[in-house]
């Protein structure tokens, strides 16, 4: 059985665009796990960041709770 140049053509272009499509869809598998990384850094630092707003604050009101407190 022979085959023409012009089907050899075809399959290699067919290969071709299946390779295309499969760097594409893992393109998009690794932007997806790097987005999730993203967003739980992201998730931690905000929480880090209230963490640290809520220790400034109680020490505000520590400080203006203690000048009130401490006799003239």
């Amino acid at each position: 059985m022979r085959t023409s140049k012009a089907n050899l053509g075809w399959t290699t272009k067919q290969e071709n665009r299946m390779a295309n499509f499969q760097a594409v869809v893992h393109a998009r598998q690794e932007a997806k796990r790097e987005l999730s990384t993203l967003r739980e850094t992201v998730r931690i630092l905000a929480e880090q960041r209230a963490q640290e707003k809520k220790e400034q604050d109680a020490g505000k009101d520590g400080q203006q709770h203690g000048h009130v407190n401490q006799p003239a």
